[in-house]
């Protein structure tokens, strides 16, 4: 999955419902990116927290894990310098592996945050997210014909 994340050195790699942490952990590894993890479940962010470390101390620097909920995150938390922490600069690269279902519920809130932010980002998501919430024979959100206007990019030669 870090593969995927078109991340380099400079990126700021954000991932909403990071679970045990393990792609922020091989980004950082992989590709010095700063890495911030937001997570619901604190025993997870425990796991984080132990698994950068045992990792090193170049990878433990480079990751930051905060307890919040992404479904109460403020308007513009996504696009503003330290809107969840002091420490968390806003992405370059946003992560988000939920459920398709979690995708079209959190799909307006993403596209504002992503439309009205003052830093761009992109918003990588999983194929099987996607594949519950589009269409691609007819290109639109199966449920609404995307009702929020998304441009969907789906790579060919991973996908």
């Amino acid at each position: 999955a870090a593969a995927r994340l078109g991340a380099a050195a400079g990126d700021v790699v954000w991932d909403l419902g990071c679970g045990d942490g393990r792609v922020m952990h091989e980004a950082a590894a992989r590709y010095g990116c700063r890495c911030v993890g937001i997570e619901i479940d604190a025993p997870c962010l425990d796991q984080c927290r132990a698994r950068a470390a045992a990792l090193g101390p170049d990878v433990e620097s480079l990751c930051s894990w905060h307890l919040r909920d992404i479904t109460s995150l403020p308007s513009g938390s996504l696009g503003t310098d330290f809107a969840v922490a002091p420490d968390c600069p806003s992405p370059s690269v946003l992560l988000i592996f939920i459920t398709g279902h979690g995708l079209v519920a959190l799909s307006e809130w993403l596209r504002r945050e992503w439309l009205t932010a003052p830093k761009p980002f992109a918003i990588v998501t999983c194929v099987e997210s996607l594949d519950t919430c589009i269409d691609y024979n007819r290109g639109l959100f199966a449920q609404d014909e995307n009702p929020h206007g998304w441009e969907v990019y789906r790579d060919p030669v991973h996908a």
